[in-house]
């Protein structure tokens, strides 16, 4: 596996794996979104018709926003995760395209930074979620048009409640605040569970090592990929303290720079 390659399969490998039930921290989103995800696959199983909600999350950076969404798009057993970024959606990206074109039942939409998107823009997020229809416009043709879009499970996130429209939030199945503060615990959990996917042989000292010096979930596992990547370049098979030390020194010298 080339270095460039390992980000992707680490990142693919974990996306693919991660639901509700097996994501460590965020407790108390997580036990709200469960309950959401069971009532949906109860009233399914009862043969009744129930639609997908719309979730809103909040919360910092590293708060692990992209992970629950992905964790919720698994647990729901949808097939395809489409995201984009308010600071794209309406501006160099289309609704129709987003919305529609390549999409099915079972593809989950995931917004994130909604809170840098303009008024206008949001307001034609509220029609997606409140009355299921995408507005399309023709500037060339002077004409627009509505699409109807069929049951999506969509999800937003942002990390100021302060720049949503009030609209928003009252159309929202439902919305969760996240914790940015992660134990030092919990950093452990997370590379080993991500040891455990890739099948990284490495000493459980050195990751309760890396989770004491980090500061936050996405350093810890960059972290740890630096040590593999070094690993691999030497030829060797396990993880030791000497791979640690040089890839706390190159992620220093990063930031440093």
């Amino acid at each position: 596996m080339k270095n460039s390659d390992v980000q992707i399969s680490l990142n693919t490998a974990f996306e693919q794996q991660v639901n509700l039930w097996n994501i460590i921290g965020q407790n108390n989103t997580i036990h709200l979104l469960q309950i959401l995800v069971d009532f949906y696959h109860a009233e399914k199983e009862e043969g009744k018709h129930t639609n997908f909600p719309s979730i809103l999350l909040f919360g910092n950076d590293y708060s692990g926003k992209r992970t629950v969404s992905i964790a919720t798009h698994n647990s729901f057993g949808n097939q395809e995760f489409k995201e984009t970024s308010g600071r794209v959606l309406g501006m160099g990206e289309d609704f129709k395209d987003f919305f529609i074109d390549n999409s099915t039942e079972h593809t989950t939409h995931y917004v994130s930074e909604l809170d840098k998107m303009n008024s206008y823009n949001q307001n034609l997020i509220r029609h997606v979620i409140k009355d299921k229809v995408v507005p399309v416009f023709y500037p060339f043709k002077n004409k627009k048009e509505t699409i109807p879009l069929h049951d999506r499970l969509i999800i937003l996130s942002a990390k100021k409640p302060e720049r949503i429209l009030e609209s928003i939030n009252k159309c929202v199945d439902i919305y969760c605040f996240l914790n940015n503060e992660i134990t030092k615990s919990h950093l452990y959990q997370i590379l080993q569970q991500r040891c455990k996917i890739m099948t990284w042989d490495v000493d459980k000292e050195i990751l309760k090592t890396i989770a004491d010096v980090a500061i936050h979930s996405s350093q810890a596992v960059e972290l740890l990929l630096l040590a593999y990547k070094i690993m691999r370049c030497k030829g060797e098979s396990k993880i030791t303290i000497s791979h640690f030390n040089q890839a706390l020194h190159l992620l220093n010298s990063n930031i440093s720079e």
